[in-house]
């Protein structure tokens, strides 16, 4: 019996940046990896984007916040959903990031590579 790949839950904070998380979410669904989850940590917005998230990545789970967080709270909030639903690897990406579309298998050999790793990181480019 073939046993389904790692689940990874990619947790985005957006704060009235809704064109970067878009595009950013655009970028996520060009990934290679089976198993992604992306969580939208909505950060006490002043409008809600709900609506243009499901309309761009109708996968996305979109956790809204009735106020400002902060970068920690608001990742936190993700972390806890990421955890309480399962996810065996969670990763926190700026809405502002694009990754490539093999970034989710090479993070996870590092992972495999490393033994005892707590966290990797990829190589970030400008």
């Amino acid at each position: 019996m073939q046993r389904e790949p790692p689940s990874i839950n990619i947790i985005i904070l957006n704060w009235n940046g809704i064109a970067d998380t878009i595009e950013c979410l655009d970028s996520i669904g060009k990934l290679t990896y089976p198993n992604v989850t992306a969580i939208v940590v909505d950060n006490g917005p002043k409008e809600d984007p709900a609506k243009q998230i499901a309309g761009a990545f109708p996968g996305a789970v979109v956790l809204p916040q009735k106020e400002n967080l902060g970068l920690c709270g608001g990742c936190n909030v993700g972390i806890k959903y990421a955890l309480d639903n399962g996810a065996d690897y969670v990763m926190l990406l700026n809405n502002d990031a694009l990754v490539t579309p093999d970034l989710v298998e090479n993070l996870i050999a590092g992972f495999e590579k490393a033994g005892n790793a707590g966290a990797v990181s990829p190589l970030i480019r400008w």
